[in-house]
């Protein structure tokens, strides 16, 4: 089955394919309702064009250090971890939590998606290379992008997703809704570093075994 996509066509990508019938069809109507689906087709069309770049801040410009020191000795391996990746790795934790939070969490869904999905577009090549953004930090590209889409088809969720992104690697005021993004960042670097620690764990001993060393 192909992902509809408002002006129809099918999505190239298996992970955001499997994203988009898991959360978005089944509820399409609301999203519809929301005023959001359009939001969320844009950035999963964005991801399809520009995640497979890394989902760390390439450190070329030297203005942003943060998340280098936040993830430390992890920061390379999180390089091999694509922006799609942790886009919806980030946005399934999201919507578990919020699930889990409270129990009308279907009125908070679209607007959860739209967050989770557009938190970290600013890490990519395609907007921190336009003279527009090249020293603003990702957050902040990320939260005038996402702030821009809403504001055009006058959105009541401007205050909420916007605010949630821009404090997703810091101690948000108190809104649930940015403390569950926040929490669901942290959560899903948690499991990529699980999972990067297991791989390396089981590589055959000859990959990583040099006499030299040892010697």
């Amino acid at each position: 089955m192909s992902i509809r996509r408002p002006g129809g066509g099918a999505y190239p990508r298996i992970p955001l394919h499997e994203f988009w019938e898991k959360y978005v069809e089944p509820e399409r109507e609301l999203f519809e309702k929301t005023g959001l689906l359009s939001c969320v087709h844009t950035i999963v069309e964005f991801l399809a064009q520009n995640g497979n770049g890394p989902s760390v801040t390439v450190m070329n410009s030297g203005c942003e250090t943060e998340e280098k020191r936040l993830l430390g000795n992890f920061y390379e391996s999180m390089r091999k971890v694509t922006l799609t990746e942790h886009s919806i790795r980030v946005t399934e934790k999201a919507v578990e939590m919020l699930k889990k939070e409270i129990t009308e969490y279907r009125t908070f869904l679209p607007a959860m998606v739209l967050a989770g999905l557009g938190h970290d577009i600013g890490k990519s090549v395609a907007l921190r290379g336009s003279a527009q953004y090249r020293r603003l930090k990702h957050v902040a590209i990320s939260a005038a992008e996402i702030k821009k889409m809403l504001t055009a088809i006058n959105s009541p969720w401007v205050k909420a997703v916007v605010t949630a992104i821009e404090w997703h690697h810091s101690e948000p005021p108190d809104e649930f809704f940015a403390k569950i993004l926040r929490e669901a960042e942290n959560a899903a670097r948690d499991e990529e570093i699980e999972l990067i620690v297991k791989s390396a764990s089981v590589r055959p001993w000859r990959e990583w075994f040099t006499a030299e060393k040892f010697v």
